[in-house]
């Protein structure tokens, strides 16, 4: 898991890519999908792993499907994702 103490360049340029895809692809960032984005720009920023627990929240659920729409799973954005699937 990467630490706070150091941004790579890349990382800046990673969240500048997932916000502009995700403006494009839903043309707002109301609802879930704008908390979990506020959350995961700042993982990526400061280097660390946000945690989506969709099978307790459903906003957790509903962000989730809609990053998967957008983001292939090898994209890099999941490695700053943790997804706990725990009930």
């Amino acid at each position: 898991m990467p630490t706070a103490k150091y941004m790579a360049p890349q990382d800046a340029e990673l969240a500048a890519e997932v916000y502009r895809t995700a403006f494009e692809a839903t043309s707002t960032f109301e609802g879930s999908l704008g908390a979990a984005l506020a959350y995961l720009l700042g993982s990526i920023l400061t280097g660390q792993r946000m945690g989506l627990f969709p099978k307790q929240d459903p906003s957790h659920a509903e962000a989730l499907a809609i990053l998967q729409e957008i983001f292939c799973s090898s994209h890099r954005v999941w490695y700053f994702i943790e997804i706990d699937e725990t009930p």
